[in-house]
């Protein structure tokens, strides 16, 4: 497994918040799902795994992204639908 990471763009304080969760709750429940560490540091997600993780990760973060600019609430029922959504 290698270092992965990918970088969040043209989002505000208030978007990147949401997009994390509280307490990085949401990031929390994406290491528990895919078994794998995830952090972030100046708008960067870093965590270790396959490129097939990589792209499905990526595919989940590029959804979030969009709800998070359309001022949506990122909680855990919409993170688990996009994480099954980005698994098929």
């Amino acid at each position: 497994m290698s270092k992965k990471e990918i970088k969040i763009v043209d989002l505000s304080l208030e978007e990147l918040q949401n997009l994390l969760g509280v307490n990085d709750s949401n990031l929390n429940l994406l290491e528990l799902r895919y078994k794998t560490s995830l952090s972030c540091s100046n708008n960067t997600i870093y965590f270790e795994g396959s490129d097939e993780l990589e792209k499905e990760l990526n595919d989940i973060f590029n959804a979030l992204i969009s709800q998070a600019k359309k001022g949506v609430l990122i909680d855990e029922r919409l993170l688990v639908q996009i994480c099954t959504l980005a698994k098929n």
